[in-house]
């Protein structure tokens, strides 16, 4: 297989990035430490009760594949919330 460079990986392993993972909590479930919409930055999650969207900027998300206003998206009865995926929630106090 032929070398972008004479030091570079393969040509096809070159443009695969490492799988990304992300854990994300089940839909179903309240979001526990909300953001504030008007704070919202690229990534942020917008939980419902079946799916989830992703927040683009503070007005905008993607939901279906498509660019859509985030008062269309956040504004149905399923809305649970956005979270931050790179927050971790805190840790139940231990009673």
């Amino acid at each position: 297989m032929r070398s972008i460079s004479a030091r570079g990986p393969p040509y096809a392993a070159a443009g695969t990035p490492p799988p990304m993972t992300c854990k994300l909590p089940p839909t179903c479930q309240p979001v526990t430490n909300p953001v504030d919409p008007s704070a919202l930055s690229c990534g942020a999650i917008g939980m419902f009760k079946d799916h989830y969207v992703v927040a683009l900027r503070p007005v905008k998300a993607v939901a279906d594949g498509q660019v859509v206003l985030l008062s269309a998206v956040a504004s149905g009865p399923d809305f649970l919330g956005w979270m931050d995926p790179a927050v971790t929630p805190a840790a139940a106090p231990v009673s």
